[in-house]
């Protein structure tokens, strides 16, 4: 094995040693309890409705034409 062949080899194993490192200090912060910290600010235009609409009646699937 050449030593350019070692050096790459050697360099990609320590690129996957360090990865698990840097992937745990990117974690999520956590909360005096021990539980992660969800505080924050949230856009809150885009949540799904808790009740379902009632012109869908109990209709479960969409035909094509009332999808579009």
């Amino acid at each position: 094995m050449n030593k350019r062949c070692l050096m790459t080899f050697a360099g990609t194993i320590a690129l996957f040693l360090a990865l698990p490192a840097v992937a745990q200090q990117r974690s999520a912060t956590r909360t005096a309890d021990g539980h992660s910290d969800l505080s924050g600010t949230y856009d809150v235009s885009t949540l799904t409705p808790l009740e379902r609409p009632r012109e869908f009646g109990d209709n479960l699937e969409l035909t094509p034409e009332k999808a579009n």
